[in-house]
């Protein structure tokens, strides 16, 4: 753990390691949908003694009307084409449609079993930046507020959903998700919903939720 690059905590009890890997293949089945540079996600376990690390979760991101790997986003495309002039961002109006195909193997007996037993999962993701509609004015003068920009915040109009669709073995409709929060990655704050939502939110201290203010704040 002194030389990990990742984290320099260790995990005396194997069993919380083993719990912490199984919640990952777990949920690698929607880790991706809304990150703009991820196309394959892969774990490994390298046991004592052994001399290789053995391969516990694959997955890989296709897009669904080429079958090919995915391009680059076009919400990220033209977001990183804004000029630097944060209120510009609200001139920005973009919506995506892209239909991902996941396919997800977990051959080691040891890995928890995935979110799709079929080992395919078929999902299509909406998103779109915009800072049209009723809400403009307000979306500009939030952008280009200057106590906002003092905080160094880049506030970004970006939202999207993503539903599961297709049929599972049997035929029948795949059941819709737990909709689930995310900021980029899935956060531990179900909505109710049967899609995820993606937004920017404002995180809590811990990263484990969506900050909603203080109870006393006017």
């Amino acid at each position: 753990a002194a030389r990990s690059r990742i984290s320099p905590r260790a995990y005396a009890d194997a069993g919380a390691a083993d719990a912490l890997l199984a919640d990952f293949v777990r949920g690698a089945g929607h880790l991706g949908l809304f990150l703009t540079h991820v196309r394959e996600i892969e774990a490994l376990v390298w046991e004592p003694g052994a001399p290789a690390p053995t391969r516990v979760l694959s997955a890989k991101l296709r897009d669904g009307a080429s079958g090919g790997p995915l391009g680059r986003h076009p919400l990220y495309q033209r977001f990183a084409d804004a000029p630097d002039d944060a209120a510009r961002l609200a001139d920005l109006e973009v919506v995506s449609f892209t239909r991902l195909e996941l396919e997800q193997a977990s051959p080691a007996a040891r890995a928890a079993p995935s979110e799709s037993p079929s080992g395919h999962a078929s999902w299509l993701v909406v998103q779109r930046m915009s800072g049209a509609g009723p809400a403009a004015g307000e979306v500009s003068s939030l952008l280009a507020d200057p106590e906002v920009l003092a905080y160094g915040l880049r506030l970004v109009p970006w939202a999207g959903v993503a539903a599961r669709l297709g049929c599972g073995p049997d035929g029948a409709a795949e059941p819709p998700p737990e909709g689930l929060a995310f900021c980029q990655l899935p956060l531990p704050a179900r909505t109710g919903l049967p899609v995820h939502v993606n937004g920017f939110f404002e995180l809590a201290p811990d990263r484990r939720g969506i900050w909603h203010g203080a109870a006393d704040m006017a």
